[in-house]
Formats: C-alpha cells, sequence, structure tokens
C-alpha cells in the first residue's frame, strides 16, 4: 500500500500557513518576534533588535540561508517547491480553481475566495513590516495610512492575479529558484521518477499525468518541472491498489535509488551553511546594547582659549534594549579635559539621540603633535556596565600663533 503522502503534506501546509499568520502576532521583549519596522528602521529579530547600521548581519544571514538552500537541495531537490514553498501552499488552498468542468456560480465562488485570501495574505506580509496590533486597530478606526491602504491594494492584486492566472505557471516559467535547480542537482539528489524495473507495469491509464500540477508526464524520466509534490506518486498508488500493488512512482535517490548524504558538494556548502550560521548568532547575542557614533562637528572649528584647545563632536546614541539606561562619556588616556555641555545622556527605549558636545583638553596633552587621537568612551551606569569606544581626532587650531 502506497504511503498516504498528501495528508502529510496537508498537515505542513496547514502548519506553515498557521505559522506565516501567527509570528507577526508574536511578541518578545516587548517587541514583535519578526518585524522589519520601517519607520524606525530596526528588524526584530527573536527578541533582538538590529539597526540599520548593523545591517552587514542580515547579509551574513542571507549566506547561511543560500547555502542551506543549495544542500538541502543537492539532498532532496524540489522538496521546498512542493511541500513549503508559499507559491504551492497557497494555490493548494485554493485548488478549485483548477477545476476544468464548472458553471458559471462555481468559477465565481471559487475567484471571489481567491480574492479574499489574496487580501488576507497581503496583509500578513505587510504585518512583518507595520505591527498588526496597530494596522487592524487603524483600521477599524479608520485610520490607516493612505501609503498603507495603496500598498495593501496593490498588493492584493497582484497576488491575487497570480494565484488565479498563473497559478503552477510561475514555478515553471518565473520563478529563478526553479531555474536554478538543474547546476545544483548530482547524481544521487532525490527526485520523482518511475521505478525502471517497473516500466513495463504500467497500464498506461495517466492518471499521473492528468494529477500533475505543472502538466509533466514523469512516465518519460526525470524532468526539471517537477516540484516533488507526490501528486502523482498518491494518483499512480490509487490505481495501483486496486492490483494489489504499490506506486509505480516514487522518491528515489539518484538512478540506484542509493542515499548518499555525505558526498564532497553536500559537505562544502553544509559547512559553509554552519560557518555563516555561527557568525551570524554570536554577532547578534553578543551585540552592543546601544551604538555610539562620534564625529568631527563640521561648521565648527577648533579654537584655543585661555591655553586649552577646544574640538566639537556631533555624539550619536543609539539605546537597542527594551529598557531605559544612562550613558556616561569619558575620554580614555587623557587628563584635565572636560566635556561640555553634559557628559551624561538619559536614553529611553529603542531611543536614538544626537548631540553636539565640546571637549576642552590642555594644550600639554598634545605635546609636539598638532594632531592627537584619543579614544571617547561611552559607558552605561548600573551594576553592569557596559562600554563602546570610538576614535576621536583632536587638532590644534590652524595658523594659531604660539
Amino acid at each position: 500500500m502506497t504511503a498516504d503522502l498528501q495528508f502529510y503534506r496537508r498537515a505542513v501546509r496547514w502548519g506553515a500557513t498557521l505559522l506565516f499568520f501567527a509570528v507577526p502576532f508574536v511578541r518578545l521583549n516587548d517587541e514583535s518576534l519578526l518585524r522589519f519596522d520601517i519607520e524606525t528602521l530596526r528588524l526584530f529579530f527573536f527578541g533582538k533588535a538590529i539597526w540599520i547600521e548593523d545591517f552587514f548581519l542580515i547579509l551574513l544571514f542571507i549566506f547561511a540561508l543560500t547555502f542551506l538552500f543549495i544542500s538541502v537541495t543537492q539532498l532532496f531537490g524540489r522538496v521546498w517547491c512542493g511541500w513549503l514553498c508559499p507559491q504551492t501552499l497557497i494555490v493548494d488552498f485554493t485548488r478549485k480553481m483548477d477545476r476544468k468542468k464548472q458553471t458559471m456560480l462555481s468559477r465565481a465562488e471559487g475567484h471571489i475566495f481567491t480574492a479574499v485570501f489574496s487580501i488576507l495574505i497581503s496583509a500578513c506580509m505587510i504585518w512583518y513590516f507595520i505591527s498588526p496590533y496597530d494596522f487592524i486597530t487603524d483600521l477599524a478606526g479608520l485610520r490607516l495610512g493612505s501609503v498603507t491602504l495603496w500598498f495593501w491594494g496593490v498588493l492584493s492584486v497582484i497576488t491575487y492575479i497570480n494565484f488565479a492566472f498563473f497559478r503552477h505557471g510561475f514555478c515553471t516559467t518565473v520563478c529563478p529558484y526553479a531555474k536554478l535547480q538543474g547546476i545544483m542537482f548530482d547524481a544521487h539528489t532525490m527526485a520523482i521518477t518511475m521505478h525502471p524495473e517497473r516500466r513495463d507495469e504500467c497500464i498506461k491509464c495517466l492518471a499521473c499525468v492528468k494529477t500533475c500540477p505543472t502538466g509533466i508526464d514523469i512516465r518519460q524520466g526525470f524532468s526539471q518541472g517537477c516540484i516533488n509534490c507526490a501528486e502523482c506518486i498518491q494518483a499512480c498508488g490509487r490505481v495501483m491498489a486496486k492490483k494489489g500493488k504499490t506506486s509505480l512512482i516514487g522518491y528515489v535517490y539518484g538512478l540506484e535509488n542509493k542515499p548518499k548524504f555525505f558526498r564532497a558538494n553536500v559537505l562544502i556548502t553544509a559547512g559553509l551553511f554552519l560557518v555563516f550560521t555561527v557568525l551570524f548568532s554570536v554577532r547578534l547575542l553578543f551585540s552592543d546594547p546601544f551604538g555610539f557614533e562620534v564625529y568631527p562637528a563640521s561648521k565648527i572649528m577648533p579654537r584655543e582659549q585661555g591655553g586649552r584647545i577646544i574640538n566639537a563632536f556631533d555624539v550619536r546614541l543609539t539605546n537597542r534594549t527594551g529598557s531605559e539606561m544612562n550613558i556616561r562619556l569619558s575620554l580614555e588616556e587623557a587628563e584635565g579635559y572636560e566635556i561640555q555641555p553634559e557628559r551624561r545622556f538619559e536614553l529611553g527605549s529603542g531611543e536614538s539621540v544626537r548631540k553636539e558636545i565640546y571637549i576642552v583638553l590642555p594644550e600639554a596633552a598634545f605635546g609636539k603633535y598638532p594632531v592627537r587621537t584619543f579614544n571617547l568612551k561611552a559607558e552605561t551606569e548600573g551594576d553592569n556596565p557596559a562600554s563602546v569606544l570610538a576614535e576621536a581626532g583632536f587638532r590644534k587650531p590652524i595658523g594659531r600663533k604660539k
């Protein structure tokens, strides 16, 4: 008896869809579990806030995800396409659109359901950029912004056109991931095909061809149009069960159907996935709790006053945590300095401030050099202080008389 693979696919479909809709509502450390906040240019990622200046972390994550996809493809072919791809999952939810013999009423019902589902899917995609709580509250109060409303409308129309007319045609003609499959496959990659030793048992019922969502004939051998959805396996299994046999079609690992997971190309891509995952995780877990940047104030030139040199700086402090913090500035390896007008800053949760400060140094701190570099230190107050250093270049006034 052929295993009911479509039962497992339905379970995965429902699980993945519910997860897609649920994630925007989940909060961790008083923020979204996963959301890029457009207003503050922050990515909330599982309890951590990644600011726009640290977006190289996202590059590490994208590299890790890319090598994971490659590794999975090398091992299991287009299993992503058939089991987890949003395009396939949503098309399966709107299967009524694929029925060939329909009345006008039935066809209209299919289009209405697809349109409503497209609106919901589009709203959920927006929730990964705008808090769903704010979105729903503003929508109920008729206060939803015009930009958000227009974006929701356009995205809904595009989504509806895709799932009402392109459907699985998107997989075989437009999808870039599908186009790259050929260069990732090797002699041991898992694929769906008819078992060669049982080819003579085929009764040419065409059940596998009729059920294939991408319209291929799997009896002709491996096809790059196959998305590994196992529909043909199930259809053939139902026919052959009447003869007391199992499906003639199945998942196989290469021509010899012998799995070989530990092969050179898989080990390389899996190794690169682990490297980038570790780099991303370590950098994310041990990231600074606040951002600290120092720039010379270009509009204010250094000046001398009473034997002391005054330099102006623009300081930017960003609280990357979910709680308030107090930060104090100090100058490393320098004596007799002053920081004006203030050296202590109070920042609320997620707050970013930019201040102009003046640092006064005794002329003796320069020695015989016109330019000196010191480390400006920003340190939090409390039981477990955290500190960040930034280089600050000091110079004497140009053309000053000695």
